[in-house]
């Protein structure tokens, strides 16, 4: 469920998180996902910083027929707890696709097994 606009990219400069991620095209800001279950993020990339980490996983969004290439950006304090993601792309997602606080997004990670996203 989308709510909010949090500021993880903020805490980075957006050029630290393009280099650490090889996504050069990502933008500023990112679309709160609330879960029905928490999830632990995997470590597909990471950003060190001085009083915190900040993590990357890798995802699809699939927002009616679209489909999104995005990350899901985590911190080591992880201040929203495994229930909330906080999602990048190289889209300002709410105005692409017109989401609304309380709107459904479907998010797809790699499997257990590491399978590739589909």
């Amino acid at each position: 469920m989308a709510c909010g606009v949090c500021n993880a990219s903020l805490t980075w400069p957006i050029e630290q998180i393009r280099e650490a991620t090889g996504r050069q095209n990502l933008r500023i800001g990112t679309l709160n996902v609330r879960l029905d279950e928490p999830y632990a993020v995997r470590h597909d990339f990471t950003l060190y910083g001085a009083r915190e980490e900040i993590y990357f996983e890798c995802c699809l969004l699939l927002i009616g027929r679209a489909t999104v290439e995005a990350l899901i950006a985590r911190t080591s304090v992880n201040y929203w707890g495994d229930w909330y993601l906080e999602i990048m792309s190289a889209e300002h997602l709410r105005t692409a696709y017109g989401l609304q606080d309380e709107d459904s997004v479907r998010v797809q990670m790699r499997t257990e097994d590491n399978e590739e996203l589909a």
